[in-house]
């Protein structure tokens, strides 16, 4: 008798300790799925509700004072570095002025006369098979280490279906 008292309280403790078990792991679980519905930064999680706070990026300065590096880490083009990282057409890492690339990819078009006459100048170049190069430099934005190809695409050439 003493024997069955013994297997039953030890069946019950692996009962008990699957419990805790369970519930630990449901317990992470749950932090984890809720940790996975917070939106990114900048976004709400909910209509209507509060804002997070968007981090800006803390670029490096160059001799000259111009911020360099990546634009993955740009919230908006606002936020983008003055040296924008890059591969020249010679396989050469180096930065594109991002005033250069604002001419060729209309990012500095301040009205819709302006946008409407970029868009044509695009659709002539893109009909033509045209390309623009624009140059890659070093660090320091001074020496010039390649080019970069930026090929403009077509107002007509989207499709709709």
């Amino acid at each position: 008798m003493n024997k069955f008292i013994s297997l039953r309280l030890t069946r019950r403790r692996v009962f008990v300790a699957s419990v805790a078990v369970a519930a630990c792991l449901g317990v992470g679980v749950g932090a984890a799925y809720g940790a996975s519905l917070a939106g990114p930064a900048g976004v709400s999680t909910e209509p209507g509700g509060p804002v997070a706070p968007r981090l800006d990026p803390a670029y490096p300065t160059n001799d000259a004072g111009l911020t360099y590096g990546s634009v993955a880490t740009a919230n908006d083009p606002a936020d983008e570095p003055e040296l924008i990282l890059a591969t020249a057409t010679n396989g050469r890492k180096g930065y594109v002025k991002k005033a250069d690339l604002a001419d060729v990819t209309g990012e500095n078009v301040a009205n819709p006369g302006e946008a409407v006459a970029f868009q044509e100048r695009m659709d002539k170049a893109a009909a033509n098979g045209e390309v623009f190069y624009i140059p890659v430099y070093d660090v320091n934005g001074k020496a010039v280490v390649g080019q970069f190809v930026v090929s403009p695409s077509s107002s007509s050439s989207s499709s709709t279906d």
